[in-house]
């Protein structure tokens, strides 16, 4: 009993001190962090450096610190180089750490023009963080525009493997691989006259944009998902209609 007794408490100061280090070097990263972000005043390069510095001590206190560089400082006046650097450490560094989802979902949702290259970064980092949280996030983006935004999420179902995102990935397929009718009959008049044919040449080039974008992802992510090598939409529906029923994600090894 005395040997148990010795053992637990042998067990428990090992912990404290490990969390005790650790608490130490969370400290020490947050304190040259605020020190060169400051030092860096208006240098947004240097600011962004700073940031990535916090990938070094992956911690809830230091993801909160890179949270806040994410949405704009709090104020929204961060510049964008600085709010990319803190999806990307966060995506690269802190898929260890719960919720680290979260804050990248907020700014992926965010409907800015003005932060379209903030949003694609923090789409693509909740793929890299490969939390589950994160899935239906990216399932809701994988057809949004800009088209950039839709890629990103695309590629990242398939680093938060689930079933779920066969079927939607599959409906995505038979949408984006449509090629716009004037490439398939080339003979048809011009659509440029009057505002119908503005609109319809709109529409046009928004679909080859469409289908340039995210064709090869759509078919790659689903590969990989699938283990299946089809070519087109009919080929994985005709799989689906087959296989749905029994078919199961392999997981990760």
């Amino acid at each position: 009993m005395k040997t148990l007794l010795v053992s637990l408490v042998g067990i428990l100061l090992a912990v404290d001190g490990a969390e005790w280090k650790l608490q130490a070097e969370v400290d020490q990263a947050l304190k040259e962090f605020k020190e060169a972000y400051v030092k860096a005043g208006k240098d947004s390069p240097a600011r962004a450096a700073a940031a990535r510095g916090l990938g070094k001590s992956p911690h809830l206190r230091t993801m909160s610190a890179l949270s806040q560089l994410l949405n704009g400082d709090g104020s929204g006046h961060e510049t964008h180089e600085v709010r990319i650097a803190a999806a990307d450490t966060i995506g690269k560094s802190f898929g260890g750490i719960r919720g680290a989802w979260s804050p990248l979902a907020n700014n992926a949702k965010l409907r800015d023009k003005k932060a379209t290259d903030v949003r694609v970064a923090s789409t693509r980092a909740i793929g890299d963080v490969g939390q589950f949280e994160g899935l239906r996030t990216l399932q809701a983006l994988a057809d949004d525009k800009p088209f950039e935004i839709a890629r990103e999420a695309v590629e990242g179902l398939a680093k938060i493997p689930d079933r779920s995102s066969v079927p939607l990935l599959i409906k995505l397929l038979r949408e984006v691989e449509k090629v716009p009718e004037d490439e398939v009959l080339p003979g048809l008049p011009f659509h440029g006259l009057g505002w119908g044919g503005v609109i319809v040449d709109d529409a046009r080039e928004e679909q080859r944009q469409r289908r340039a974008v995210l064709l090869g992802p759509t078919l790659s992510s689903l590969k990989k998902l699938t283990g299946q090598e089809c070519a087109s939409y009919k080929e994985y529906q005709r799989w689906w209609s087959t296989h749905s029923s029994t078919f199961k994600i392999t997981p990760k090894k």
